[in-house]
């Protein structure tokens, strides 16, 4: 499975950053039954997450619980490319929380 993400940052490249993001596995033969993940949306029982399962994985992706679906998540894995990247060049700023209205 991959993921692929491009990103323009005329500051840092002239072309396109592409980013991917890869999990080896398969398709399996009949699609999983389950609810879609409250909590973790992106599990859902709609698309290739009840037909894709993960090397070393006995069951499909929409099924794993979220500590190894985080693992096999290859969308997770180009993010985290471009996230490295960004920071690389100083374009991530850190998120402030302003306490001082809290009583």
């Amino acid at each position: 499975m991959r993921s692929d993400l491009l990103l323009y940052l005329p500051e840092v490249s002239k072309s396109p950053l592409h980013f991917i993001g890869k999990t080896d596995g398969s398709i399996v033969n009949t699609p999983s039954e389950f609810e879609t993940n409250i909590v973790y949306p992106w599990l859902d029982n709609k698309t290739f997450n009840k037909w894709f399962q993960p090397l070393g994985e006995k069951s499909a992706l929409g099924m794993l619980p979220i500590e190894k679906a985080d693992i096999h998540d290859f969308r997770k894995k180009a993010f985290s490319e471009m996230f490295k990247l960004l920071n690389r060049h100083n374009l991530l700023k850190p998120k402030r929380y302003d306490f001082s209205s809290i009583k």
